[in-house]
């Protein structure tokens, strides 16, 4: 139930929909979202990965929830963000063989721009209406490594949106996925995206589900071996004047 309450509710309104589906492998897990709008014009989502699950991960993930917390309150930029992330993930991590994949996404919806960071995490997608899609990565580290790096800044890139589009966050836990037959491979990063063709003509829940439901049937009666993490969130309304390009 802890572990549950650190997970962000949906979220409703005419600038964007966000709807969240979170599957812990055991009663605890090592996954994390939370989304926030510290001010209306403002969207934070991020998505984390302890690597393992269980308790130990689950311990990690709520020691991290307070600081994501307080740098979405601080309006913190993206990469101020990861790297903030990646000092407390080193001490908390100090002796132990655990790391944190992380993503984290700073969406000024009065821009319409999204700043992002990527730290050992998969590429996360935006889809256009249509069959465009962008793959949104930068090449950091997962926090936490105790790996010897010059000065630890962490690079973030900015995007630039339009009403309609869908940005469509996972954990590997989607497509870490055996095949239903025996000796079956696995999905596959590739193979998961190849679900997200046409979801964004979907409203976000019929979106999420499509997805979720694909993953299944590919997985057959086998079941889920990690946590798993989907946010789906669509953008909408142009603002008064038109969108702006950062």
């Amino acid at each position: 139930v802890v572990h549950e309450g650190l997970i962000s509710e949906d979220i409703e309104s005419d600038e964007v929909t966000v709807v969240i589906r979170h599957t812990p492998h055991a009663y605890v897990g090592g996954d994390y979202v939370q989304v926030s709008r510290p001010r209306h014009d403002l969207l934070y989502l991020c998505i984390a990965d302890v690597a393992g699950h269980g308790v130990a991960a689950a311990l990690v993930v709520c020691r991290l929830h307070a600081l994501v917390l307080r740098l979405i309150h601080e309006e913190t930029g993206a990469a101020e963000f990861l790297t903030e992330l990646d000092r407390a993930a080193l001490e908390l991590l100090r002796h132990t063989s655990l790391f944190v994949t992380a993503a984290v996404f700073r969406v000024d919806m009065a821009s319409h721009s999204i700043e992002y960071g990527t730290a050992g995490h998969p590429a996360q997608s935006l889809l256009h209406p249509g069959a465009a899609m962008d793959e949104l990565f930068t090449p950091n580290v997962a926090l936490g490594l105790q790996l010897p790096r010059t000065g630890r800044a962490c690079v973030t890139k900015v995007v630039a949106y339009e009403p309609g589009d869908t940005l469509v966050l996972f954990t590997d836990g989607l497509y870490e996925v055996l095949g239903a037959d025996d000796g079956g491979e696995y999905l596959g990063d590739d193979g998961l995206k190849s679900y997200f063709a046409g979801v964004g003509q979907l409203d976000p829940d019929a979106a999420a589900d499509r997805i979720l439901e694909a993953v299944q049937a590919y997985r057959g009666a086998r079941l889920p071996d990690d946590d798993v993490s989907l946010v789906v969130a669509r953008f909408g309304r142009i603002a008064e004047g038109g969108p702006h390009r950062p």
